[in-house]
């Protein structure tokens, strides 16, 4: 917020310095497009920028310094001018069946090399469960239960912001609450899951491990969730031709997969735990097969692969020859059209 205020706002003191009250419509209309005009910015940058102004004249309502009736606030912009946010690659966006495979080989290998590191699991794990990096970190022992994965909390960073401009890290913790409604959700756990939980939990009573019954600890404390990202970029850099992609790609890959299998959005969604759909189909939805496996399904949509030839030929009822891919086509009945009774022929 601090980057957007001093890129786009502080620089227009004729606007930020006016009161409340005296900001009308076209105010804000000008400034947004002044924006627009002047600089090339994204949709996802505009549409955060633009928060930043809707939030501070919600606040305004609040604090009763103007009424709902008084907000001036709109989006009014000639959007052509907007550079519009493309999609990226699956390659990008999520691992492929080959990548994920080399991935937790390795994940395998680093495991036996050092049998207690509960973060590889958690890395492990992630690909089962498809939870943001803070919600898996955030999983009590009371959380699983009858099958099923309570995701009720997660991991949060804080900040010192005693100088705005200069936000500091200082650390986490767990907050009993998702980032949204919609994050509070059951997720059933797949029986590699559950191997993998189990494994934990023994590794933990083990090595004596433990803290307020969270599945994650390491040295009496939380993991912190940046070490899940340092492994995960190491591993990929041992593993030749794997893009660094972090546990959120693996979300991503989760999700795909999901809906790739054939689980209705809606469902692919809530598991997810989006507020909105239209989130998971914008976002989340990639071709997690590589290049040789999509050009294959494609060909075998068409009709064309060695099980399902054009050149395959077999004998219908009329003793013709047609192809497999016809012998699909269901063909109705001809009707013999009706003679105009008027013609007919009546015999007495």
């Amino acid at each position: 917020m601090m980057i957007d205020w001093n890129k786009y706002y502080k620089t227009n003191t004729d606007f930020i310095q006016k009161p409340y009250k005296d900001i009308t419509p076209i105010d804000v209309d000008d400034f947004l497009n002044n924006i627009v005009n002047t600089s090339e910015i994204k949709n996802k940058a505009f549409c955060n920028m633009c928060g930043i102004l809707k939030q501070t004249f919600g606040y305004a309502v609040s604090a009763r310094y103007i009424s709902v009736n008084e907000n001036p606030y709109r989006v009014e912009v000639n959007r052509k001018k907007i550079i519009p946010t493309r999609k990226k690659a699956s390659t990008q966006e999520v691992y492929n069946n080959s990548e994920k495979q080399l991935l937790l080989d390795e994940m395998n290998r680093r495991l036996q090399n050092n049998p207690t590191n509960t973060c590889i699991l958690a890395i492990m794990l992630e690909f089962e469960l498809g939870t943001r990096r803070g919600e898996i970190l955030a999983i009590k022992n009371s959380d699983i239960k009858n099958g099923k994965l309570h995701i009720c909390r997660q991991i949060i960073d804080d900040y010192d912001v005693s100088d705005i401009n200069n936000p500091k890290l200082t650390g986490y913790h767990a907050v009993e609450y998702t980032k949204s409604d919609a994050g509070d959700r059951y997720i059933p756990l797949t029986q590699k899951a559950q191997e993998y939980i189990k494994q934990i939990q023994r590794i933990n009573k083990e090595t004596g491990e433990s803290y307020q019954d969270f599945l994650f600890v390491k040295d009496g404390y939380l993991i912190n969730p940046n070490k899940l990202y340092n492994i995960i970029k190491d591993a990929c850099n041992r593993c030749i031709n794997i893009p660094i992609k972090g546990t959120h790609r693996i979300r991503k890959t989760f999700v795909s997969t999901l809906v790739n299998n054939g689980v209705p959005i809606t469902t692919a969604s809530r598991i997810a735990g989006h507020a909105d759909e239209r989130t998971t189909i914008k976002n989340y939805l990639f071709d997690t097969n590589d290049e040789t496996e999509t050009n294959k399904a494609i060909l075998n949509a068409l009709g064309d692969n060695p099980e399902s030839s054009v050149t395959t030929t077999y004998r219908n009822v009329e003793n013709k020859n047609v192809t497999k891919r016809d012998s699909n086509i269901i063909l109705f009945p001809s009707n013999k059209k009706a003679e105009n009774p008027c013609f007919t022929r009546i015999s007495h």
